[in-house]
């Protein structure tokens, strides 16, 4: 196959299939005609249809006509009611209703159809289309008679319309009972929540007055305030006291100094000045005791009034105690209260809100149902008709049929044509193993593309290698001198050719033309080229420049000549050839690949550029002498007719031989057009260089051809 890989992907990229449908031109083209014509044929052929369509307005308006808005006309419900009108319009009962009306069952559109099957054909048949985002309906019908299709499109219309009149009827009449039964019920239930709610009043009387919650909430604040203070004196006077208890009598005195308990400032200092007294005394000599004595009776007595005051001020602390503790408890319970009489009138509030919104739901749903009796009794009153749906445009026969439409079947049969052809393209691609494109020969053989010989013009039965040597102004000079220059020919010295072989995978690709114009680009190119008929079971060479029966290759290898004989001169300067010459019977004896071998090293010394024309590398052996012997080697491939499969063996067989080529050359190329415009540079502009050639040819074919040795050329001029 010409794909990249082995492992690609089984389906085909667009890129695949254009070039596939490219490549295959003739065989989608002719698929698309066929499908052209086929759809011509059939546009021909087939009954024409007529559509015939009629228009409803399906509207969800205001209940009734006196201007009442309906709570329920949300955008949800005006949705639904749209899309459950349209079942309606297809329902069986609408399809039942139809029947007496229309008798469709004698239309050749329904023939051989009967009972439910008939029913479900025509459900199948009639279209129904809303207009986008409006209310209106379009509802038509295709069929082969166009005052038949616009009589039933206009009855369907009418028998729907007269389904929805009795429906709404019967609708209207069961939602009057229903709300007749309910709406006592709810009057009683709105009655009694305003009881109920007058009762809590009444029971609650606070709940009247506004401001009643707010001073409740600062007067709980503030005594908050209060139990806090309380029980923060409370508890100092209970460490106070509770060290003072912990106290011995003896050590009181000084403990409530300690406490700071602020005793008789008068008495501590009769005390002080009487101990002081006593002190100057006692150290002063001849004291009387008497005075001592009084002294110390005074002291005595002004420390029990100091001690008794002492215990007054401590009994005075704890009875202060007690009196904060109990301050405190009266402070917390009033605290209590106010917190119990918040929480009923938070709990009063809610319930005086929920029999409120009891009592406002109630009134509003009976005043709600009381105003839906009211319309249902409109609606009553006009016969059930309280949806507005009626025909905005009945259908009128339609004078142009709408079907068959040629154009779009011959588009669509094109389109149809080219995916199958493309198919078929695609699929004859992939089963062939022909050389496709260059990019996919080069990843499947990994070698590079080198040169493109087009697809050249000759005579019928003629190669066209025998139109350059007929008529040498045909010869494609541009194409094989980039090939040569490419393969580095120019590059020879004078003691040593250029030898390039070219080298084919199975025979009839193009290589002997290769051969020839890379041999003949070479000699216009000024370098002396010898062009060796390397195929020596099938040559060609011979009959190319008329050298039948003259010494070649052969003859020098099995000695009947020497190889200047073998040598022959040709038509074209600086060109020589040298056939294959009389095939013998030993052919395998005389081509020996060290003979060859030789025979290639001798005329290295003779030429510039050697240009060797082999044998199919699948086919015979000699090829990859002339291949290891020469300097560069070229494979060459026809676009039309070569396959992979040989060319990557011909390739694998060169590259286990350690031979490498230079890369292919892609024979008989389908090139595209030139994207930078046709001029030619094969032709000279020059008519005088044009006449000289000509009759330089003439001269050359007019003399015999007589072999004669090559002398050895001298330096390669410069190109």
């Amino acid at each position: 196959m010409n794909r990249a890989t082995a492992s690609a992907p089984p389906t085909a990229s667009f890129a695949e299939f254009w070039r596939s449908v490219r490549r295959r031109g003739l065989l989608v083209a002719a698929t698309m005609l066929v499908a052209a014509g086929a759809a011509a044929a059939w546009v021909v052929r087939a009954p024409k249809q007529y559509r015939a369509t009629a228009t409803l307005l399906i509207e969800r308006p205001l209940p009734t006509d006196l201007g009442i808005a309906s709570p329920f006309a949300t955008a949800q419900e005006i949705g639904r009611f749209a899309a459950t009108q349209l079942q309606i319009l297809k329902s069986r009962a609408v399809l039942e209703a139809l029947a007496p009306r229309v008798d469709y069952a004698s239309w050749p559109e329904f023939a051989g159809i009967a009972g439910e099957e008939r029913l479900t054909a025509l459900e199948h048949a009639v279209e129904v289309e809303p207009r986008g985002e409006s209310a209106l309906v379009d509802v038509s019908f295709v069929g082969l008679d166009p005052a038949r299709a616009a009589k039933l499109v206009n009855e369907w219309c009418d028998a729907y319309l007269a389904h929805i009149a009795s429906r709404e009827k019967e609708n209207v009449d069961a939602d009057l009972g229903a709300l007749a039964a309910e709406l006592p019920r709810l009057a009683a239930q709105r009655d009694g929540a305003r009881t109920e709610l007058e009762t809590l009043k009444s029971q609650n009387a606070y709940l009247t007055f506004d401001g009643r919650e707010a001073l409740l909430q600062e007067e709980l604040k503030q005594q908050s305030g209060i139990v806090q203070e309380l029980r923060q004196a409370l508890d100092a006077l209970d460490a106070r006291c509770s060290v003072i208890e912990r106290a011995s009598d003896i050590d009181r005195a000084a403990l409530a100094r300690a406490l700071d308990l602020d005793p008789s400032r008068e008495l501590v200092t009769k005390l002080i000045e009487f101990e002081t007294r006593r002190a100057e005394l006692a150290g002063t000599q001849g004291t009387r005791t008497a005075q001592l004595a009084a002294l110390d009776l005074e002291i005595g007595r002004l420390r029990g009034e100091l001690a008794r005051e002492e215990q007054q001020a401590i009994d005075g602390m704890v009875l202060k105690r007690d009196i904060a503790r109990e301050a405190a408890t009266h402070a917390e319970t009033r605290l209590d209260d106010l917190r119990t009489t918040a929480a009923e009138v938070d709990r009063a509030k809610a319930q005086h809100s929920t029999l409120a919104t009891k009592v406002t739901d109630a009134a509003a749903l009976l005043d709600r149902l009381t105003l839906r009796r009211d319309e249902l009794l409109v609606l009553a009153a006009r016969s059930g008709t309280g949806k507005r749906i009626f025909v905005q445009d009945r259908a009128l026969p339609p004078t142009h049929a709408c079907a068959p439409h040629a154009l779009a079947a011959i588009a669509i049969a094109l389109l149809l044509g080219l995916l199958i052809g493309g198919a078929g393209a695609v699929a004859l691609e992939r089963f062939d193993d022909r050389v496709g494109a260059i990019e996919e020969l080069e990843v499947s053989l990994d070698t590079n593309s080198i040169a493109r010989i087009p697809h050249l013009p000759h005579a019928s039965g003629r190669a066209p290698e025998y139109e350059w040597v007929l008529h040498p102004e045909a010869f494609p000079a541009d194409e094989f001198r980039k090939l040569f220059l490419t393969l580095g020919g120019d590059q020879g010295t004078p003691e040593r050719a250029r030898t390039l072989a070219v080298l084919s995978a199975v025979p009839r690709e193009g290589k002997t033309l290769v051969a020839t114009g890379l041999a003949m680009a070479a000699a216009r190119a000024g370098f002396a080229t010898l062009l060796v008929d390397g195929d020596l079971k099938r040559p060609r060479l011979h009959d190319l420049f008329s050298l039948d029966g003259a010494n070649g290759l052969l003859d020098h290898l099995a000695g009947r000549c020497d190889l200047a004989a073998a040598l022959h001169a040709t038509p074209f300067e600086q060109l020589s050839v040298l056939p294959a010459g009389t095939p013998p019977p030993d052919l395998e004896r005389l081509a020996q690949p060290r003979e060859l071998a030789k025979l290639v090293d001798s005329l290295r010394g003779r030429f510039q550029v050697v240009v060797f024309d082999t044998s199919p590398t699948l086919l015979s052996a000699d090829a990859f002498v002339f291949a290891r012997s020469s300097d560069s080697r070229v494979l060459v491939a026809s676009a039309s007719s070569s396959k992979v499969a040989p060319l990557r063996q011909a390739l694998g067989q060169l590259r286990r031989l350690g031979i490498e080529i230079a890369g292919t050359v892609i024979n008989r190329f389908a090139a595209p057009p030139a994207p930078y415009g046709a001029y030619d540079y094969t032709q000279p502009t020059s008519p005088e260089s044009a006449a000289r050639r000509k009759d330089r040819q003439r001269k050359a074919w007019t003399t015999p051809v007589q072999s004669h040795v090559v002398e050895p050329v001298g330096t390669a001029p410069e190109s």
